[in-house]
């Protein structure tokens, strides 16, 4: 198994993910970091739009 960890990151989204290639070519994704980019939870409590809430 290949477990060369690999980060997306792009900055303009304030937003980095975790990566693994795997041996078959297909790439994984850590769950944690993706969820962060589509919602994003305030210290209120509160649900604020991630990156997703301005696509259309």
């Amino acid at each position: 198994m290949n477990n060369n960890l690999q980060v997306f990151n792009n900055p303009e989204l304030n937003l980095q993910i975790r990566t693994i290639l795997n041996d078959d070519n297909s790439i994984s994704v850590n769950l944690e970091d993706t969820a962060k980019g589509f919602t994003r939870i305030a210290k209120s409590g509160n649900e604020i739009g991630g990156f997703m809430a301005n696509k259309k």
